[in-house]
């Protein structure tokens, strides 16, 4: 949206286009409104596109600040709100000591201070009245796995909170039984499917294989070969990343692991090299020739569903066709089969029960 310059018989016209309720619109602009703009009658077609271009330049500048600001004003309005349970000379000390010293991302302790003014409960109720907070995660539509995210930065900061105020404290449990339930079903809801959609073969890449860069397309290779996380192809396999090759095998490092295994040889995985998209993504891994695609790409190329863990979603019911699921389960980087299940398993793949066969009873 913006301005555009359109051929005229004597020298060219002005489109001004733009978002009305959902639909998008045109005006011509009047010559008398030209001055205005910075167009002359006497610049050719070629210097007005260039007029064009800058004020489209200036126009998107100040939807992005305007969009910015709506995010500064609703996050000053949401530390603004009057909360017993989180006092400014408390929180500026944990967001130092806490949440910069361990890293946690910002917009995750934003989402845990949102779900504590909205439950609004004193931090020694928390494990008696845990259920609150599950069922807000059921009314959000989080998934499972943010939703125990939020509930440890939840703990995090009640164990802070209740150690200066002297008080009692323990730790929210994580939601089981029909709570959990409750979560999955609100959060398959919202998302009609949720991750069981985002998944990416061998087969659909290859036949979109135009609409991509070549780098890009190499990415997701990569990702579909080794089931390799995304911080694993940004940075594991890069050139100057920890990665190696082996007796037929990759060999790559879980920076994920860093902060949970204090091993540093626990941290690498090693994945079989058994398929000849395999050894052609080794190829790429060792050219360094890979980029990942951006969000807008994905979306338009795959669908709305498709994230950067399509490949990965992809690995193990493929790999599990042909190998023991635990193996598919340990080149995926799982300490358990049970993780690997439970993230990865398609409920509605046709093989999915096929090492489970059904008894009827008579």
């Amino acid at each position: 949206m913006g301005y555009s310059i359109c051929k005229d018989k004597n020298s060219f016209r002005i489109i001004y286009e733009k978002w009305v309720d959902g639909k998008p619109t045109k005006r011509h602009i009047k010559q008398a409104e030209w001055n205005n703009l910075g167009f002359a009658i006497s610049m050719s077609f070629n210097q007005a596109r260039e007029v064009a271009k800058s004020l489209n330049a200036d126009l998107k500048i100040a939807k992005q600040e305007e969009r910015r600001n709506r995010l500064e004003i609703k996050r000053y309005q949401d530390n603004l709100e009057k909360c017993a349970h989180l006092p400014d000379i408390y929180v500026i000390e944990f967001e130092k000591d806490i949440i910069a010293g361990k890293g946690i991302r910002n917009d995750h302790w934003e989402s845990a201070k949102r779900v504590i003014r909205s439950v609004n409960l004193k931090t020694k109720d928390w494990y008696f009245l845990s259920h609150n907070f599950y069922t807000h995660f059921e009314k959000l539509g989080y998934s499972i796995d943010y939703s125990n995210r939020i509930r440890r930065l939840l703990n995090e900061w009640g164990r802070f909170f209740s150690r200066k105020k002297n008080a009692f404290w323990q730790d929210i449990p994580a939601p089981r039984g029909k709570f959990a339930n409750r979560i999955r079903e609100s959060y398959e809801k919202k998302t009609n499917g949720g991750r069981y959609r985002a998944r990416l073969s061998l087969d659909r890449l290859k036949e979109n294989r135009t609409q991509l860069s070549k780098p890009e397309y190499n990415w997701l290779l990569i990702s579909v070969a080794f089931g390799l996380r995304p911080e694993e192809i940004n940075r594991s396999v890069k050139t100057t990343g920890k990665w190696g090759f082996k007796n037929n095998a990759l060999y790559v490092y879980q920076y994920k692991l860093e902060r949970i295994e204090p091993n540093a040889k626990r941290r690498w995985k090693k994945i079989d090299i058994k398929f000849p998209h395999q050894k052609d993504a080794l190829k790429i891994i060792m050219s360094g020739d890979f980029r990942a695609p951006s969000r807008a790409t994905l979306h338009k190329v795959f669908g709305e569903k498709t994230t950067y863990y399509c490949g990965r979603k992809e690995f193990f019911p493929f790999m599990k066709k042909h190998f023991d699921a635990y193996t598919v389960s340990c080149w995926l980087g799982h300490k358990s089969l049970e993780t690997a299940r439970r993230y990865y398993d398609d409920p509605e793949d046709d093989n999915l029960f096929e090492e489970f066969p059904l008894v009827v009873n008579d």
